[in-house]
């Protein structure tokens, strides 16, 4: 979170962050996924869970969480989410909350809500 931080404060820090960072193949990136590929398969998907327990599970590939989406209800924020669902190659519209303020209150999960990352490609 802190990249996108930097970038939104100091734009001109954008390209020599996208050379550290990159986009090549093995590179480190932001990517959405699904908190399936973080668990054990035999493990089932918790029915609740918060934003720091998200982020111990996904730690320990290395990876850092940097939000997660929540079922588009509404479409108050429809350009971001229509570009989120084109990136993402999902088909379902998702609300996405990138470095939530409230970080301990547990939260719904579903099979189709996702998280954005910063890892390995």
């Amino acid at each position: 979170m802190q990249v996108v931080a930097a970038v939104s404060f100091q734009p001109r820090l954008k390209i020599p962050l996208r050379n550290v960072i990159g986009d090549d193949e093995g590179s480190v990136g932001y990517s959405i996924r699904g908190i399936e590929n973080y668990i054990p398969q035999w493990q089932e998907l918790p029915e609740s869970i918060n934003f720091m327990d998200v982020q111990a599970i996904v730690s320990q590939s290395g990876d850092v969480l940097i939000g997660w989406s929540w079922e588009q209800i509404y479409e108050k924020d429809a350009e971001f989410t229509s570009a989120m669902k084109d990136y993402s190659g999902e088909h379902t519209s998702l609300k996405w909350d990138l470095n939530p303020v409230d970080k301990t209150t547990a939260r719904c999960w579903q099979k189709t809500d996702r998280i954005c990352i910063l890892g390995s490609h």
